[in-house]
């Protein structure tokens, strides 16, 4: 044998038929659960907290397209929600999906939103 050469894996008829197919159902369903998890994956959708909190005005050096009016936002919207439960309390947070904010046109991972004279700050967090 060359020193140079890798040794040669043995096929697998040399294997006794209980180990063989020990080995080949382990191997298939390796692969198996890979599809599966990979499909699952794909399948859900990560989320993000929304946290919103009432604060007394806008500060000076926020530029006009981060502040936004609560209409601005559909009714469905995370945002709406999270700024309306904090204007009744003072601060709130809201799980939702990235596509469900996405969907909702949220500008940036941190806005102002203005109602009624009020200002809530929110931040996204991933």
């Amino acid at each position: 044998m060359d020193s140079n050469s890798l040794p040669m894996v043995p096929d697998l008829h040399v294997v006794s038929k209980p180990v063989r197919y020990l080995v080949l159902g382990v191997l298939g369903a390796g692969v198996l659960l890979l599809v599966v998890l990979v499909l699952l994956g794909m399948a859900s959708t990560p989320t993000v907290t929304l946290e919103a909190t009432v604060v007394d005005s806008v500060p000076s050096e926020t530029a006009a397209e981060d502040v936004h009016s609560l209409s601005g936002f559909a009714d469905d919207s995370p945002v709406r929600a999270v700024v309306e439960d904090a204007l009744r309390t003072g601060s709130a947070s809201v799980e939702a999906t990235t596509a469900d904010v996405r969907d909702a046109d949220v500008p940036s991972t941190e806005f102002y939103v203005r109602h009624d004279g009020r200002v809530v700050r929110v931040v996204i967090d991933s």
